[in-house]
């Protein structure tokens, strides 16, 4: 019975460590310039097929891209902050059939990553709205049109503002403390296997539990936060807009939950091993030992 035990110990330990990494991975997306981290994302905004007449709110003219007014090719969105780049003339030149598998941007070259931000809120309409930058090199006719330049976003994206700022600070909230807990749980789980103890192991649990409600809210939230986002995008077809979630990011986050919440379920049972050794009769669920003298019964005999 020893050997099950360390298995109850051992199989949730692996998990939680499981759900610990694919989070912390989550979390990390869109904070860096390197293949990994922009390629693990919220939200990617295409604009290299955007119409910027539409966009603008203002005719410019066919000769009139957005690099112009200063937006980019590609932007992507994390828990942290943002990146930016511009797509390279052949966007498949740099691509290897690996970095098409993992869903890597190897096509875009990244002009710029924003500064690590705790509690980073995503906020389309201003955060484009800060982007324009009219070109000083552009026609005196559009520097007349500077003034009524604009971000234009599909109505129910301006609409749905300020319950995203809500929601990211929601999402970046619970997976941060998600992520904390996994780690304690995964420390506490050790210090269980280690004195046997039946209080203990039921403390784990609930802190795996926690850890794993965390990371539901956060999942869910960022699932349904960014998904709508893309779907009025996609309806918005004249925008020409292209919108997506990352693969790479979904899986990280989603597989995380499930570690944890299998993780949870095998913390309980673990406990439930520890809660049944430590009982008087000694050993592990249930696995006696021998009795002390003043517990030996007592022998009577008959004359």
């Amino acid at each position: 019975m020893g050997c099950l035990r360390f298995c109850f110990i051992l199989i949730p330990s692996f998990l939680t460590l499981c759900a610990l990494v694919l989070s912390a991975i989550a979390c990390s997306g869109a904070s860096g310039k390197n293949k990994l981290l922009t390629s693990v994302y919220e939200l990617k905004l295409n604009f290299a097929d955007a119409d910027v007449s539409q966009l603008l709110n203002v005719s410019l003219g066919d000769s009139v891209s957005l690099s112009d007014v200063g937006i980019s090719d590609v932007y992507i969105f994390g828990m942290w902050g943002h990146c930016q780049g511009n797509l390279n003339s052949s966007a498949d030149s740099g691509s290897t059939t690996l970095d098409k598998d993992l869903n890597l941007n190897s096509g875009v070259t990244w002009t710029h990553c924003s500064k690590p931000k705790a509690m980073y809120v995503f906020d389309p309409v201003s955060f484009f709205s800060d982007q324009l930058n009219v070109s000083s090199s552009l026609s005196s006719t559009v520097e007349d049109l500077a003034d009524d330049i604009g971000i234009s976003l599909p109505s129910k994206i301006d609409d749905y503002t300020k319950t995203a700022k809500i929601l990211s600070k929601l999402i970046f909230i619970c997976t941060i403390i998600g992520v904390v807990l996994a780690f304690v749980t995964l420390v506490l789980g050790f210090l269980t296997g280690c004195c046997c103890g039946g209080g203990m192991g039921c403390f784990v649990t609930f802190i795996s539990l926690l850890s794993t409600v965390s990371l539901l809210l956060a999942c869910g939230a960022s699932t349904g936060m960014y998904q709508y986002i893309v779907h009025q995008f996609s309806n918005a077809s004249a925008y020409g807009v292209d919108a997506t979630m990352s693969k790479n990011y979904l899986g990280a986050f989603w597989g995380g939950l499930g570690a944890s919440l299998l993780s949870t379920v095998f913390w309980f049972l673990s406990s439930c091993c520890s809660c049944c050794g430590s009982a008087p009769s000694g050993g592990c669920c249930g696995r006696r030992g021998p009795l002390p003298d003043d517990e030996k019964p007592m022998l009577v005999y008959s004359h």
